[in-house]
């Protein structure tokens, strides 16, 4: 009788630890294969300047594949991206017109990637175009659009229901301003759904970010001030590793104060919804 409740006793501990098993975050790109993802992002702008308010809405749609080469010691990912479709549309200041950035298409730049899918480094392979002053306007520099591919994913091992706050800041680069976000957005793990045939942990997301930003563009100088608020959601298919598909909302609320030859405060609120899905 004994022996029979030990039994039961080591059965029962053993299902409440599979039970528990943790899931661990990473992109674990295979050296040989291509990731292909597509991503189209909207962004609407309320902006008041100079006692004007202007409406803009920018939609990108883009298709892009990355070619991992190796994964360092530290678990850092070096691959080769290039986007395969770029589009933007542009609506506002009397403008209403899609750009076809084919010169960008099939341009390489060699990434390295945190497992956690921060890009780290973008060095060009390829020569790309310069930019318009349009294409500024737009965001659209080669470095910028790099680093913003992927989504990240949480930097902690979590179980169901478990949860890990992101409060780590980030330093992004955009058209002559280095921008630094703070945020306080808390993971959470939310059961598992079947997701392009893939079964996939899913996360739900939500928080804040201080937003602090200053540089230089076509001839003034910025510094940029605000906050907003951000939810999300992932659907990490684990026992492969890849992201399989992820949607951001996100609302800001931005002041910046331009000195040189004209002096000006820029008020802006921008909502902004990013879709990525993974395309075997």
């Amino acid at each position: 009788m004994k022996n029979r409740l030990c039994w039961l006793f080591l059965i029962a501990a053993a299902l409440a630890a599979n039970g528990e098993a943790k899931i661990r975050f990473g992109y674990r790109f295979e050296k040989g294969k291509t990731y292909t993802y597509a991503s189209e992002s909207e962004t609407r702008i309320n902006q008041e300047m100079m006692g004007r308010t202007m409406l803009m809405t920018i939609r990108n749609d883009m298709v892009f594949t990355l070619d991992p080469a190796e994964t360092l010691g530290n678990g850092d990912i070096v691959c080769t991206a290039r986007f395969d479709t770029l589009l933007i549309h542009f609506s506002g200041m009397n403008i209403d017109s899609t750009f076809n950035l084919s010169a960008y298409a099939d341009k390489r730049a060699r990434l390295v990637l945190a497992p956690h899918g921060k890009v780290k480094s973008v060095t060009p392979v390829d020569s790309f175009p310069p930019q318009s002053p349009m294409m500024q306007m737009m965001g659209v520099d080669p470095d910028a659009l790099f680093r913003r591919l992927l989504l990240n994913l949480p930097q902690a091992e979590l179980g169901d229901n478990e949860a890990w706050v992101n409060t780590l800041p980030d330093t992004t680069k955009i058209s002559g301003l280095e921008m630094i976000a703070v945020p306080a957005l808390k993971y959470i793990t939310s059961g598992r759904e079947t997701i392009s045939g893939f079964d996939c942990a899913k996360v739900v997301y939500a928080g804040t970010m201080g937003i602090a930003g200053k540089g230089s563009r076509m001839g003034a100088d910025l510094v940029v001030e605000g906050e907003g608020k951000m939810e999300g959601v992932l659907h990490y298919a684990d026992p492969i590793g890849l992201l399989i598909s992820g949607e951001i909302r996100s609302e800001q609320q931005l002041s910046t104060v331009v000195t040189g030859g004209t002096n000006m405060t820029i008020i802006q609120n921008t909502n902004t919804v990013i879709k990525v899905v993974y395309k075997p």
